[in-house]
């Protein structure tokens, strides 16, 4: 049957990507995903490499997660962490992360970065998103990196880009709308290509905005 075969899917190209990362690397990894079934997956493969790891979930109690950020700073060399799992700790120790997945909220990104990019970290920091070719994950990327330059951008500036977008809906549901109202590729590229120009004009707001700021209070502004 065509459901069972696409059931579980074993040695996936993001797997195989992010075990050739990890052996190329000599750095503590943080590696996210929203899905718990895809971390235990991804722990199965680790442990098939030998390669040592902790899990920090946001199920888990305090005292375990506590161990687990203890097991990733003193031994193991890769934490998967759950989407909630990272919120509220600081991971300094550690300067890259793998997104193995990619949340449709850009806040959520940033947030998975602060685990690591915050003061206290002394070294550059290195961000890896796996995705698939053509899938919605890696328009969504393209989008952040090509049109607003995520990745380059001071926390907290992401959210203060996207307040400024046209019809107040969570961005989340922006995407999925964008998705289900597109009836082939063509549409999608045309409706992600509107959305990067509205994210261009709101990130210029931003731009004006702040520098509007900067001349009115200089050094008090923050």
């Amino acid at each position: 049957m065509l459901f069972r075969s696409c059931g579980y899917v074993p040695n996936t190209s993001k797997t195989a990507r992010l075990l050739e990362l990890l052996a190329a690397s000599r750095e503590k990894v943080l590696v996210f995903s929203r899905f718990t079934a895809t971390l235990e997956d991804i722990g199965r493969r680790l442990s098939e490499s030998g390669i040592g790891f902790s899990v920090f979930q946001g199920n888990m109690s305090a005292a375990d997660k506590d161990r687990a950020v203890l097991n990733f700073q003193n031994g193991a060399h890769v934490m998967l962490c759950s989407e909630i799992g990272g919120e509220g700790r600081n991971l300094q120790f550690c300067s890259t992360m793998v997104n193995f997945d990619l949340p449709w909220n850009p806040m959520k990104i940033e947030q998975r970065i602060g685990r690591i990019h915050r003061i206290g970290q002394t070294r550059d920091v290195f961000i890896f998103n796996l995705c698939a070719v053509g899938s919605l994950e890696a328009r969504l990327l393209d989008l952040l990196t090509e049109k607003i330059r995520m990745f380059e951008l001071v926390v907290g500036e992401v959210g203060s880009i996207l307040g400024n977008l046209d019809g107040g809906e969570e961005f989340e549901s922006l995407v999925l709308n964008l998705w289900m109202q597109s009836h082939n590729d063509q549409e999608l590229e045309h409706s992600f290509d509107a959305l990067g120009q509205s994210l261009l004009e709101a990130q210029e707001q931003y731009v004006q905005t702040k520098e509007l700021d900067e001349a009115l209070f200089g050094d008090d502004y923050e």
